[in-house]
């Protein structure tokens, strides 16, 4: 093997050395940002300790309880289920909850507004909050992918099984997201918020009580080729649904970020007796701003004679 001459294993080496120094500066900020809010805040590290408690406190629990030495292969999917359910338990609610209260959070601070006059885009904008969920699902998944693992070092389960419930789990952790951000651009008023809460928390308990069922179901069945026969119709079927329904709430929720972006959100001009300008609103801000007369006199001048038509009355 010929060897890099000095000069060239000497550029390579500071063209490397610069790459992984601008490596940061291309990323996301938005999502820079929401992971650092996230790891900073008190909401994660109680979640993330509660989950891990619970995982080991419910494993010393079922091994101190099952007999497995005579039924090996029943505690491995008791094992299992239990798990599956801890997983999909922050991942319905604690992860949505934080996707909503990212996404109006911007709204009662005014800062989308702000962040919309920047050189980022809505979908910069969207895909930061979107993959700061991802990353928060992430870390429950590497907390509780352990315990499955010893579930499976039980035997009884099938490593087809586990994987199949691994899919069932990631899809409707990916669909609570998704509502979890479009509740949250939604919610610009008070009672528009409380509103909305209401309505992802009862989502998330029909997405907690179908999936957790769907693995249990799953992990309980002795072969994977049973699995197929029984399973993957219905799991075709509602994967269908709920892929149509996730990009359809995934476009929703990037409009409503569209209608705060001041470049474009429609106004509403209002007009005085006169037909000139008295006040222009945001329709979809619900931010009124009255002008002055300077104002009105340098941004709106008069318009020439013959042109402003004054109302008939009536």
């Amino acid at each position: 093997m010929t060897p890099f001459p000095a000069d060239s294993a000497g550029e390579w080496f500071n063209l490397r050395s610069r790459a992984w120094t601008d490596f940061p500066d291309s990323w996301n900020p938005m999502l820079i940002r929401e992971i650092r809010r996230m790891l900073k805040g008190r909401a994660f590290a109680i979640t993330f300790l509660l989950l891990l408690l619970s995982c080991w406190a419910t494993s010393f629990f079922l091994v101190m309880s099952a007999d497995l030495a005579l039924d090996l292969i029943g505690a491995g999917r008791q094992f299992c289920s239990y798990f599956f359910v801890l997983l999909l338990l922050p991942n319905c609610f604690v992860v949505p909850l934080s996707m909503f209260a990212l996404a109006a959070e911007e709204h009662s601070e005014q800062t989308l507004e702000v962040l919309t006059l920047s050189t980022l885009r809505i979908g910069q904008i969207f895909s930061g909050f979107f993959w700061c969920g991802a990353l928060h699902a992430g870390i429950y998944y590497a907390a509780v992918v352990p315990f499955i693992c010893f579930s499976y070092l039980l035997r009884g389960v099938a490593l087809s099984n586990i994987l199949f419930a691994l899919v069932i789990a990631l899809l409707f952790t990916a669909y609570m997201m998704a509502c979890g951000m479009m509740l949250g651009a939604c919610s610009s008023g008070p009672i528009r918020k409380t509103f909305c809460v209401l309505v992802l928390v009862v989502m998330g308990a029909f997405a907690f009580s179908i999936s957790s069922t769907m693995a249990a179901a799953v992990v309980s069945t002795p072969s994977f080729l049973e699995v197929l026969s029984f399973a993957l119709p219905s799991l075709v079927c509602s994967g269908s649904i709920l892929v149509t329904i996730l990009l359809f709430i995934t476009g929703f929720g990037v409009g409503q970020f569209r209608l705060f972006d001041p470049l474009i959100a429609p106004y509403h001009v209002r007009l005085d007796e006169k037909g000139q300008v008295k006040r222009f609103s945001v329709r979809y801000g619900r931010i009124s701003v009255e002008l002055d007369e300077s104002l009105r006199k340098e941004y709106f001048p008069d318009p020439p004679p013959g042109t402003a038509t004054s109302p008939t009355p009536s």
